[in-house]
């Protein structure tokens, strides 16, 4: 296992802890951005949205997360 996926993993389970139940819908995956935001900024060690994109795991477009990241801010 990467350590993205790894770093990614921890900071999910990290963010669930806050909940007092299971995140359905909206915030589940406000939750999942905010992980992904997380543990990419700290891969990256950089805060800028596109340098913060190319850490993402998942194989979609980068200005797909950009914008998504844009979208949380």
């Amino acid at each position: 296992m990467s350590d993205n996926r790894r770093r990614h993993l921890a900071m999910k389970r990290a963010l669930k802890q806050l909940y007092p139940t299971e995140p359905q819908g909206n915030p589940a995956r406000h939750s999942n951005t905010l992980a992904a935001m997380a543990s990419d900024i700290v891969g990256s060690k950089v805060t800028k949205l596109p340098v913060i994109a190319n850490k993402v795991l998942d194989a979609t477009k980068k200005e797909g997360h950009v914008e998504k990241f844009r979208r949380w801010i």
